[in-house]
């Protein structure tokens, strides 16, 4: 785990490693017996290589807040919000974990009276790169006086415009 969280950010800038705190137990349908875990409350850390303690024949390692951002599960957000039209409630750098636990039990119990939230605790890499790309791509969250879809390459990529009746693209596809 450390020598992978230290490969991500040395070779992508992007720290993956997270304290997950607190799973949603949840289901695909009403009748599924097999349920799924996911983590929620997502708390970005750094991890240290301590020490070498021999009669055991392991280092010892630190962990620590990075600083970085909380965030919820941003890919668990986007299944529940698209596949069950539950949206998980905002998460910003004061909320406690189980304050955020209880608010979504509360939204468990008037939607999914089945689904759990459990308090486990784990240490993982998870990676949200292609799914904030992909988030990046909603045109609700584009500037309104700069929207992507307008700018003169995108559209030629997309097959809106073309080199005769855009003038800030020449055909070299360099910018003029």
């Amino acid at each position: 785990i450390h020598q992978k969280a230290n490969s991500s950010i040395q070779e992508t800038g992007a720290n993956i490693l997270y304290l997950a705190l607190g799973f949603l137990q949840w289901f695909d349908s009403p009748d599924s017996e097999k349920g799924h875990l996911s983590p929620l409350y997502m708390m970005p850390v750094s991890l240290k290589r301590g020490r070498l303690v021999k009669r055991e024949g392991a280092f010892r390692y630190s962990i620590s807040f990075s600083g970085e951002d909380i965030i919820p599960n941003l890919s668990l957000r986007e299944k529940l919000r698209h596949d069950f039209g539950i949206a998980l409630p905002a998460l910003d750098g004061e909320t406690k974990p189980e304050d955020y636990f209880g608010e979504i039990d509360r939204i468990l119990k008037a939607n999914k009276p089945t689904w759990k939230v459990k308090r486990y605790l784990t240490l993982g890499l998870f990676n949200f790169s292609k799914l904030l790309m992909y988030l990046d791509m909603d045109p609700a969250t584009w500037d309104e006086f700069r929207p992507i879809n307008e700018h003169p390459i995108v559209k030629q990529l997309l097959g809106g415009t073309t080199e005769r009746n855009n003038p800030g693209i020449n055909p070299g596809n360099e910018h003029v």
